[in-house]
């Protein structure tokens, strides 16, 4: 990706509210969870390691 449209992205992204951000985040996660490249620990994986974080699928590594 250029810097144009890093700028533009940065710029559209910091111009919505925070919840328009918190949903827009949502609907890409839920994207790439369709297409199988990143997943969430599930309800029961939390109760056991609560610091547990979004990952990317194919190599099970913190989307962080």
């Amino acid at each position: 990706m250029g810097n144009f449209q890093r700028e533009y992205l940065n710029e559209y992204f910091n111009s919505l509210t925070d919840a328009q951000r918190t949903e827009l985040l949502i609907e890409f996660f839920e994207e790439l969870q369709i297409q199988e490249f990143v997943d969430c620990p599930t309800k029961q994986n939390l109760e056991e390691d609560s610091g547990l974080v979004p990952y990317w699928a194919h190599t099970g590594d913190p989307l962080t």
